[in-house]
């Protein structure tokens, strides 16, 4: 039997997974009975496929013992121009689905392989064959979620298993210290979550009562009003909040222990004051692009005269935890970024300019918030 390729064509892993509802109520009968027997058999030939796999990897298995150490990736590539990734997954997944019949026949390749391989955790295994089985729907995504998951809670359990160590080693004043610092962080990030959802909810209410006033008042010209006032090409500045002198002076002295900036909503719910992490930080801000993407927590620089905005980011941590320190700085990695520096250039400068042109003072010392 000869394979040609390392990848399956693109599309088709998941052709015969359950299907979302679609409505053929629009379509004549004829064109919606045809189109619903293509569906079924391309289902069928997708469930074909997946067996053609399995007994490919029993092949394999069966070819790999009959070779000599060594030779199985060059006869590998010789007959079939297959990777050793793609025979393992063959192989893997003869080995694991061979009494499985009824997983086999109903996830992609793709969900498939992840959940033989012998790095996937065995509760993640176990956890998708027991909801097929008791006849729920699972898709690719469900798979990767879950033995991502799983993957998780050994890499926190292993964590946890270190940060015991190291405590067992220090002294009774520092374990303390540690707890202390520790507490002090997970009631921090409990009151930015529960702010962040106020702020979400108090928003929303706000957006919904302008817009019955804009309907109530404007009907039929309220799209040639939206034109005007949110032009497509702009972004719109959500929130300011500057830090001020007092606040600079205290991230000056906490520099270096805080792991997550605080963040406070004023009685308006309109204004935010979150402490720096860097001296020069004059202030957060939120956004909106013309995608309709909201960021948040984008910090502006000042230095000088020169001023510029950078993307949210997330603290550093070692293999114990901790935040990550060179030079008495605590050290950041971004969460997203843009593909090249003309980019995240252009992104800056619009972002200092909408902060410009709404808060004036934000780039004076002790700014308004």
């Amino acid at each position: 039997m000869v394979v040609a390729g390392d990848t399956m064509t693109p599309g088709v892993a998941d052709l015969w997974q359950p299907p979302a509802a679609f409505s053929y109520e629009t379509l004549p009968i004829e064109q919606a009975t045809a189109l619903q027997q293509s569906a079924e058999r391309i289902r069928s030939l997708g469930r074909q496929q997946t067996e053609a796999i399995v007994e490919i990897g029993r092949e394999l298995i069966s070819a790999k013992e009959r070779l000599p150490h060594g030779e199985f990736t060059a006869w590998l590539d010789a007959e079939f121009g297959m990777s050793d990734r793609t025979a393992l997954n063959y192989m893997h997944l003869a080995n694991w689905g061979q009494d499985k019949p009824e997983i086999i026949s109903v996830l992609p390749p793709t969900a498939l392989y992840l959940l033989a391989a012998p790095s996937t955790p065995e509760p993640a295994k176990d956890e998708i064959v027991k909801r097929i089985r008791c006849g729920d729907i699972v898709r690719a995504d469900d798979v990767k979620r879950v033995v991502c998951a799983a993957k998780e809670k050994i890499t926190e359990a292993k964590r946890a298993e270190r940060r015991e160590r190291r405590r067992a080693e220090l002294s009774p004043e520092r374990r303390k210290a540690d707890d202390e610092l520790e507490e002090r962080c997970r009631k921090q990030a409990q009151r930015e979550e529960a702010q962040r959802e106020r702020k979400a909810r108090e928003r929303a209410e706000r957006c919904e009562r302008a817009a019955v006033m804009l309907r109530e008042r404007l009907g039929e010209d309220l799209a040639a009003f939206l034109e005007l006032v949110a032009p497509k090409n702009s972004s719109l500045l959500l929130g300011w909040s500057s830090c001020d002198e007092q606040t600079r002076d205290r991230n000056a002295r906490d520099l270096g222990r805080a792991t997550r900036h605080s963040i406070s909503v004023a009685p308006d719910g309109t204004s935010r004051v979150a402490p720096g992490q860097e001296e020069y930080i004059t202030g957060f801000c939120s956004i909106t692009l013309p995608s309709g993407l909201e960021i948040d927590d984008i910090a502006v620089h000042l230095r000088g005269d020169r001023a510029w905005a950078s993307l949210p980011a997330r603290p550093m941590l070692d293999a114990e935890g901790r935040q990550v320190m060179r030079d008495g700085r605590p050290q950041y990695v971004s969460m997203i970024r843009w593909q090249s520096r003309d980019l995240a250039d252009r992104f800056s400068t619009a972002v200092v300019e909408l902060v410009r042109n709404t808060n004036p003072d934000a780039f004076e010392e002790g700014g308004a918030g």
